[in-house]
């Protein structure tokens, strides 16, 4: 037969009160219930009958449940009042207990509802036992200096924080650890900590003797220190400790809480690398920028000056070789620029299976005979879109790492996947997007490497090898087309055992474009007229010089305005507009979209040492988009004009 009960509840949420409701009938009883959620309501129910208990929500909309007890309190009425709520710190419920509340629970824990009231009325009498009861209780408070309602709060608080709290004598020895502290150290009982050194539970004992040093001279101390577990395991830990003292002010014995930071240390770290990778990345694409400028003037003055000597002049030989550093140089720079992000990309949609498998012969070549190469590919892989060229410049460098990593020989393992990478993964690695990737995997049973070796690892010029055999931009150029290209570097590593890079790119649904026919090559120049753009003076008059070797009609022009004048108000028509990408006031693609709007099937050819992140995508050209990246020579200048000018290269708008 159930037992009827009165119940008031201050309770703003119906839907909490019911359930409320329901545990109390699954206890075996029949309420009888009001619900309250401000102070006049619930003046107003105490006021019209009694109740037998008050349960009562923490923070409601103008009302906490400490103004509710404060009311009841006021009123004299002495009923058990029990704290309901979801969440409530640590400091909040101790205090709530010493204002006068009996109990609390959290919303996701109501099974001790009906235990908790059914102790709570077996303990109640009338008034003026209750008087009695408190004024014993409270001689006692003055006897033991402490009650058993204070120890069960105590132990409640303690037991209860997920933080992990210990108390130590003045010694240092342990005293009380709560279960926080014994799964935060790996320990199944509190007996193999007690009575123990607090000493021999961090990693550097000489920062946590300071610790308790400056915690004993002004009576609280906070920071950090290294813990390390039984198994040898290290982690970090915030302390925040103080000094207990009785009522005299006399210590007498040493609290501390305390926090585990590994995750939060993680992503500090991620975070320092992440920026100083982007200024390391802004300063080399200034470089690489400025420096393609001067390597576009040798380059070009070289191949102006070899088409006037003879191939048997002294000369021919010192212009050769002065070409051929202006290439090398220029490689390097292309290879800051992809670093920095600044590389000008054109991506194709792409299976990375058959991109390695396109390489799979020349990477056995590679690696060698000693070297066990093993693909694992995903057989319904998805495709990303990447810059072909780019994409196989990083999976031949990884290759060529993992090679000399393993000069006795080893197993090599190229790999695909298709991965999504959730909520959980992002929030552990910063400058990550959620959403579906294809994973490109390559691990090797190398010589691994250390910590601080893999910190750096993504930095331009940082290498490990031996002086004169790598320039240290292998990586930091793998991590500048990963990311540009939208993906993310995973690496792993350990002394002895080898290493995996996994690069994630962004799975796309779009489908490859089929390869344009090639057009029967035709003389070109003398008839054709050429619009040069170009805000460099130096570099002007060099295409303008380069230009007309090769028999085209030229028209130059300082800027985007001056190019304007020429079309708008001189009525010139150009076969095809070559212009730089980043200019001073009108960038080259803002150029383009103005005069497309009188001449639609303008053909143009875009140059640039880097692109801009405000004119296009992060650098990246629509494919199909004509572009010769500087610096170049007049043998890719004369291709790429002719190409255009057969009609290989279709008007493209940028996006």
């Amino acid at each position: 037969m159930a037992i009827p009960i009165r119940v008031l509840m201050v309770e703003d949420s119906e839907d909490d009160a019911l359930l409320l409701i329901r545990e109390l009938r699954r206890g075996g009883y029949e309420e009888e219930y009001e619900r309250v959620f401000s102070a006049n309501h619930l003046r107003a129910a105490l006021d019209d009958k009694e109740w037998d208990v008050i349960t009562s929500d923490y923070k409601m909309p103008g009302f906490t449940g400490l103004q509710a007890l404060q009311i009841v309190k006021e009123k004299g009425i002495d009923i058990p009042f029990i704290l309901v709520s979801g969440a409530v710190g640590e400091d909040i419920a101790v205090e709530a207990m010493r204002q006068g509340c009996h109990d609390y629970l959290l919303k996701n824990r109501l099974t001790r509802l009906v235990p908790a009231i059914e102790r709570e009325m077996r303990e109640a009498v009338t008034r003026e036992e209750r008087r009695e009861a408190e004024e014993a209780f409270q001689k006692s408070v003055e006897i033991l200096r402490a009650t058993e309602e204070e120890l069960r709060i105590r132990d409640w608080a303690l037991r209860s924080s997920i933080n992990a709290i210990a108390l130590a004598d003045l010694e240092g020895n342990l005293t009380y650890v709560n279960p926080s502290f014994l799964q935060m150290w790996g320990y199944s009982d509190a007996e193999q900590v007690l009575g123990k050194s607090s000493l021999k539970f961090w990693q550097v004992k000489e920062n946590a003797e300071e610790g308790i040093g400056a915690l004993r001279e002004r009576g609280s101390w906070v920071g950090e220190l290294e813990a390390t577990q039984g198994d040898g395991l290290r982690f970090p830990v915030q302390v925040s400790a103080s000094m207990v003292a009785d009522d005299a002010g006399k210590p007498v014995c040493m609290m501390a809480s305390f926090l585990d930071i590994t995750e939060r240390k993680q992503l500090e770290e991620q975070f320092r690398q992440s920026q100083k990778l982007e200024a390391i990345g802004l300063l080399a694409s200034g470089l690489a920028h400025d420096f393609n400028n001067i390597l576009m003037a040798m380059m070009g003055h070289c191949d102006l000056m070899r088409r006037d000597i003879r191939p048997e002049d002294p000369m021919a030989k010192e212009v050769a070789q002065i070409r051929a550093g202006c290439r090398r140089a220029a490689a390097l720079t292309s290879q800051l620029l992809a670093f920095s992000r600044k590389q000008t990309l054109q991506p194709q949609v792409l299976d990375l299976n058959t991109v390695v498998g396109d390489l799979e012969k020349m990477l056995r070549r590679l690696i060698g005979e000693n070297i066990d190469f093993v693909l694992a590919f995903n057989k319904d892989l998805g495709r990303v879109k990447a810059d072909l060229g780019q994409i196989e410049q990083v999976i031949m460098n990884l290759v060529v790492n993992a090679r000399d990593a393993m000069p006795e020989g080893g197993k090599l393992t190229i790999e695909t996947a298709n991965l999504e990478l959730d909520e959980e993964y992002v929030y552990k690695h910063v400058d990550v997007v959620p959403g579906r990737y294809v994973m490109l995997a390559i691990t090797d049973t190398g010589c691994g490497m250390d910590e601080e070796t893999m910190s750096r690892l993504f930095e331009p010029f940082f290498t490990t090898k031996e002086k004169g055999k790598g320039t240290g931009l292998g990586l930091s150029t793998l991590y500048g087309i990963v990311k540009q290209s939208g993906g993310n570097v995973w690496l792993y590593s350990e002394l002895g055992k080898g290493t995996t890079f996994k690069i994630y790119l962004p799975r796309t649904e779009d489908e490859p474009v089929a390869k344009a026919e090639r057009a029967e090559k035709e003389h070109w120049g003398g008839d054709a007229l050429l619009l040069l753009v170009e805000d460099e003076p130096t570099l002007r008059d060099l295409f303008e010089r380069m230009l007309e070797e090769l028999d085209y009609r030229v028209t130059v022009a300082a800027n985007g305005a001056e190019a304007l004048l020429a079309i708008e108000e001189k009525a010139l028509k150009p076969d095809l507009v070559i212009t730089d990408m980043v200019m001073p006031g009108m960038s080259g693609t803002v150029l383009i979209e103005r005069l497309r709007k009188t001449l639609p099937d303008l053909k143009v050819l875009y140059m640039s040492g880097y692109t801009d992140n405000a004119v296009i995508h992060q650098g990246v050209l629509d494919p199909g988009t004509p572009f010769i990246q500087k610096p170049f020579g007049i043998a890719d200048l004369t291709s790429k004009i002719e190409k255009l000018l057969r009609g290989e290269g279709a008007p493209t708008r940028m996006s």
